[in-house]
């Protein structure tokens, strides 16, 4: 990176902290972040009167934004303990694009798509009435969920892995990208390790394919406008049909699993953690090394604990257990 762009990073994150620092005192470390204060920042800079007068030009707030949002996932790659716990910046914060002035019913229409094209509103047909999009889903459960995630998660997975042998991890969906934000290693001495903070393509991982099996179309597509499938491993890349023939099986039984998809030597289950509405908010997964984890039958037999821990861990979210 050039030495302008990193003063600039350093600079916004100066300047998010002190806007943090200087309106409460509830923050002692960047794991306390919430999604409030990047809404406030967000808010601020649109307040903020730029040097030559009127508000920051909206390229300005997205540069800020856009170092903001890069800098968390920085915090997973160097596998600092002190971070987020999920994810805070998302494009619905982004401005958008300056249209042409409406003219006579325009603003409406144009108001709607442009809600629609960042997640905040959805269809389920051309011309259909709308409903609240996939961004307020995430809005929502940013709000509303009173118990931390991983420490919902935590003890479930802990007693999962007790229970199996296996590795168990806590996965979210980023993009058309999973995270592991969470990850407890089995008891068998030859075992999968660690996969904290690792990053992979949704569509080669078991967790990251039930979540996408419980998107919603339009959802879907949105996260991948062109169809095409990162390759992984230096196998060819997988062809868009067949990931959809994957995840209509993956909606018919409740699981998904990926065998050697994302790593030849390791074998993985998984199911989706949802939101009262249905939406996917994690996936929890069990790995092993091939051998014991190579066939369907074989991640079959896992299944069942899954879904034992899926349910408490939601029971645990919704403050019911």
């Amino acid at each position: 990176m050039r030495p302008g762009t990193v003063k600039n990073a350093e600079l916004t994150l100066r300047e998010f902290a002190l806007l943090v620092a200087a309106e409460g005192t509830d923050v002692t470390c960047v794991a306390e972040l919430k999604r409030r204060h990047v809404e406030r920042y967000r808010q601020w800079l649109l307040e903020w009167p730029a040097a030559r007068g009127g508000p920051l030009h909206r390229h300005t707030v997205r540069d800020r934004l856009s170092k903001l949002r890069g800098f968390f996932p920085r915090l997973d790659e160097w596998d600092a303990t002190d971070r987020p716990n999920r994810q805070l910046v998302f494009d619905s914060d982004f401005p958008i694009a300056d249209e042409p002035p409406a003219r006579r019913h325009g603003a409406p229409v144009r108001l709607a798509a442009t809600c629609k094209h960042v997640g905040f509103a959805a269809q389920d047909r051309p011309g259909g009435s709308y409903s609240p999009g996939p961004a307020v889903q995430e809005l929502a459960l940013a709000t509303t969920i009173t118990v931390d995630l991983r420490d919902a998660a935590r003890p479930v997975l802990e007693r999962l892995a007790a229970d199996c042998g296996e590795t168990t991890n806590l996965l979210l969906l980023e993009g058309a990208q999973v995270r592991f934000a969470e990850s407890l290693e089995g008891s068998h001495s030859v075992r999968v390790g660690s996969r904290l903070g690792l990053v992979l393509p949704a569509h080669c991982t078991s967790g990251g394919k039930a979540m996408l099996a419980a998107l919603p179309p339009e959802e879907l597509l949105r996260r991948y406008p062109t169809q095409e499938l990162e390759a992984v491993g230096g196998r060819p890349p997988r062809l868009w049909p067949a990931l959809m023939e994957d995840l209509r099986h993956i909606r018919e039984r409740g699981w998904a699993v990926n065998l050697g998809d994302s790593d030849p030597s390791v074998g993985g289950v998984g199911v989706a953690l949802l939101s009262a509405s249905g939406y996917p908010i994690a996936a929890i997964t069990a790995g092993a090394p091939l051998h014991r984890l190579g066939t369907q039958a074989q991640a079959a037999e896992l299944v069942p604990a899954l879904l034992d821990a899926r349910d408490r861990i939601q029971r645990r979210l919704r403050g019911q257990d």
